[in-house]
């Protein structure tokens, strides 16, 4: 673009309006000044309204109507950036000593560190798609790095933190758009194929995996998880001997929930009977595999929630029951596998808790609920997941129903207090999550159906009253959740 044989070439069919720097818009010759510029743009859409001053300051700056005014290069603005991540001052501000200081004492990065990242490496496969044609393969490597960074490091960090569900989406969409094109541009290649896959299940699961924080859509789930399915066709078709015998599995292991959401209660136990078959085969042919155990272990809680989801009672504690010592047994697991196995053994104890209620053993189930909120809370400590305090308030409020089953309204209204200091403040601090107002609705259900079996008509009703609220809101969001539409009709009968 510096070349002065070519000042006179043509930028207007090769910008997008939003991201253009003036010089582009009105036709003047540009420089490196234009991608510095667009890449604040970038920066200052991802980060909307929540940014903190330096970091304003920064696209400020960036983003200066005369280019000479703009950081000298891209490299410079990532300088900058990267001072604002280490806690140090950065040039935008050019700041007192006192300003330099309290940057080096505050070294806060948290979701802000993580937007940011994805910022730079978003900004690489832009700055990199200018240099077409000599650099062709180059850059298809460049996107395929680029998309695996997206898709699995800053989505898995991000799973972490609270109230993400809005970060997680900008995230996914922007990994799902790079994997499609480089998909297309290597129709061939088995493992992008597979990659893209995850691409569609992390999708799937964002938009609607139950009891965790999605966006409320159910359809738009199961139609990515589709798209997830025709990708790990491909992919095995194109390469059979590399294949991951457990990818199947992998995939049942969200696919049911939904199924079961979706009220397809016949097609959700299929698929987790076709997951327990694979996990016992996995498991018998390594034998001493700390993960191929807890893969069984999962396949089983799958099968009982799906069961348990269609009213088969016996059936679903049998399989909890199998669940159970696979996934507490936690000897040579390390990093995501033993946290995953904590979270999926207190399900499938609360499990458990569940299908003992329906079969008239409170004791036990209340035992099996206790002993779900103890594990997940003596975690929290070693990791501290948004999933054990999402178990906690749940196995609270199984407690809960169980003690007023037990006529034991004191103690129950306590538990569905605590389940309700949990989920509630959710609603609030997550607005993309519809997933936290069914949450506590179930609670309020619980909580109105335990006060009614009690004699306490009137106070029942205001609790199905608020049950009721959150559970209309989830239908008329989300028309294919059937799970809401069950629950809402059951609290409808308790107002009076």
């Amino acid at each position: 673009m510096d070349d002065a044989r070519r000042e006179s070439a043509s930028t207007s069919a090769i910008l997008t309006p939003e991201y253009a720097s003036p010089e582009q818009m009105t036709g003047r010759r540009i420089a490196t000044a234009a991608d510095v510029y667009a890449l604040g743009r970038l920066l200052r859409a991802l980060l909307g309204g929540e940014a903190p001053r330096d970091v304003r300051s920064i696209v400020a700056m960036a983003t200066r109507l005369e280019p000479e005014r703009r950081y000298g290069s891209v490299d410079d603005l990532a300088a900058d950036v990267a001072r604002f991540l280490d806690g140090r001052p950065v040039l935008a501000r050019r700041g007192s000593f006192a300003y330099r200081a309290g940057r080096f004492l505050r070294r806060n990065r948290l979701v802000v560190s993580v937007a940011l990242i994805a910022t730079l490496a978003l900004g690489v496969a832009v700055y990199s798609s200018w240099a077409q044609g000599r650099r062709a393969q180059r850059r298809f490597h460049d996107l395929q790095k680029l998309a695996r960074f997206l898709m699995f490091d800053n989505y898995d960090g991000l799973l972490k933190l609270p109230n993400s569900t809005a970060q997680r989406r900008a995230v996914l969409e922007a990994s799902k758009e790079y994997m499609e094109r480089l998909s297309l541009e290597a129709a061939d290649d088995s493992r992008l194929a597979s990659e893209l896959g995850d691409t569609w299940m992390r999708l799937a699961n964002l938009q609607g995996l139950p009891h965790a924080g999605n966006l409320g859509d159910t359809a738009a789930a199961l139609a990515a998880v589709e798209k997830a399915r025709l990708s790990d066709e491909r992919a095995k078709r194109l390469s059979p001997d590399h294949w991951a015998e457990t990818a199947p599995g992998v995939r049942a292991y969200y696919y049911s929930p939904m199924l079961c959401r979706a009220g397809r209660f016949d097609e959700a136990i299929e698929v987790a009977r076709q997951y327990v078959t694979l996990a016992a085969r996995v498991h018998a042919s390594r034998l001493g595999n700390a993960k191929a155990r807890i893969f069984e272990g999962q396949a089983y809680r799958t099968l009982g929630e799906s069961l348990l989801g269609a009213g088969h009672a016996r059936g679903a504690f049998a399989a909890f029951d199998m669940a159970v010592p696979l996934l507490a047994d936690r000897s040579g697991l390390d990093g995501l596998w033993l946290f995953d196995s904590v979270e999926d053994q207190a399900g499938a104890m609360l499990g458990a808790s569940s299908a003992l209620t329906r079969m008239g053993d409170l004791d036990a189930a209340l035992d099996r609920a206790r002993a779900a909120r103890r594990l997940a809370a003596e975690w929290i400590p070693r990791e501290d997941r948004v999933a054990y305090h999402l178990e906690i308030g749940r196995a609270w409020s199984q407690e809960g129903g169980v003690l007023g089953r037990l006529q034991r309204m004191a103690d129950a209204e306590a538990a569905f207090r605590e389940a309700l200091k949990i989920f509630e403040p959710l609603e609030s601090a997550d607005p993309s999550n519809f997933e936290a107002p069914q949450d506590a609705a179930d609670v309020y259900r619980d909580y109105a159906l335990a006060l009614e079996e009690n004699g306490r008509v009137s106070e029942g009703s205001r609790m199905a009253s608020r049950a009721a609220r959150r559970y209309e809101a989830t239908v008329q969001h989300d028309t294919l959740n059937l799970e809401a539409q069950d629950a809402l009709a059951k609290v409808s009968a308790l107002l009076h």
